[in-house]
């Protein structure tokens, strides 16, 4: 399968900048009548170029055919998903939308996904659309046997890393550990993790740094001024979908020279979860930790 490169955030900014108000439409200042054009351009501000069509309810073979996929009608709403709704009565193009993390966006902010009342009555049957995140070759090696899972985290959901960088604002990082456990998935979480290292003879800093296959040169792990191990706490503030797995075992060369000692490696086997493009509107810190 070719690797698709669709920024789901600079098409929702797209939108955003784009779209008119929600009170504009309850004034009448605003008539809602493009939602298919201002959908479709969204998603080619962010990478990708649709067909067009003439009605809004016919864009469900655009949006398959540029790689999209049929996602759970009633599953959690991500950044990026788009709606496409059926003609009905009064309604005889259809509807198209894409949620932006906080709000359902076409020509306008609605205040549903059912954007009217005639929809929100009706209640027809529609088609979720999702651009499925995909991992470059490149990542997928950081997953024992490439072996990488696909699921949907649920807003709420608590992550941790082990990091000296601080959290950033505008993109934030895409690796994380799972906080709670989650048995289905595989992931112990921050206190099954942290009974097993301060078990480990050479040191919480050492276990982390191994069953996490992190090597010097990537993270320093610890605090620059105490040398405090350091914890990034955050929550997901929507569902985002994540690619999960076991890190993979990684061998770091020591320096270039004569140097006898073998390669250092770090076995990995720890759980962890990528989150593409994550962005702050679907991730914020939520404290940080320092471990002794």
């Amino acid at each position: 399968m070719s690797f698709i490169q669709w920024d789901r955030h600079a098409a929702v900014e797209h939108l955003r900048r784009k779209a008119h108000s929600h009170s504009d439409v309850i004034s009448k200042r605003y008539v809602p009548r493009h939602c298919a054009r201002y959908v479709r351009e969204a998603i080619a501000a962010g990478g990708v170029t649709l067909a067009q069509t003439l009605h809004a309810k016919d864009y469900g073979g655009p949006l398959t055919s540029a790689g999209f996929t049929t996602a759970a009608a009633n599953g959690p709403d991500c950044v990026g998903d788009v709606v496409v709704l059926p003609a009905i009565d009064g309604h005889v193009h259809g509807h198209m939308t894409m949620f932006d993390g906080a709000h359902w966006i076409s020509d306008f902010v609605q205040s549903d996904m059912w954007s009217g009342n005639g929809y929100r009555q009706a209640r027809p049957n529609f088609v979720r659309y999702r651009l499925r995140a995909e991992l470059p070759r490149q990542h997928r090696r950081k997953f024992t046997n490439m072996n990488v899972k696909r699921t949907v985290l649920s807003p709420g959901t608590r992550l941790f890393k082990f990091t000296e960088w601080e959290l950033r604002a505008d993109r934030p990082s895409e690796w994380w550990a799972l906080t709670d456990g989650h048995p289905h998935l595989g992931a112990a979480g921050y206190t099954a993790l942290m009974t097993a290292a301060r078990a480990d003879p050479a040191g919480i800093g050492a276990f982390v740094r191994r069953h996490f296959a992190v090597m010097l040169d990537w993270n320093g792990l610890a605090h620059r001024q105490s040398g405090l191990l350091r914890v990034q706490f955050a929550r997901l503030i929507c569902a985002v979908e994540a690619l999960h797995g076991t890190c993979a075992r990684v061998r770091q060369p020591r320096a270039v020279g004569d140097d006898p000692r073998p390669d250092i490696e770090y076995p990995g086997t720890c759980h962890q979860v990528f989150l593409p493009q994550v962005g702050n509107r679907e991730l914020a810190g939520h404290g940080i930790g320092f471990v002794t």
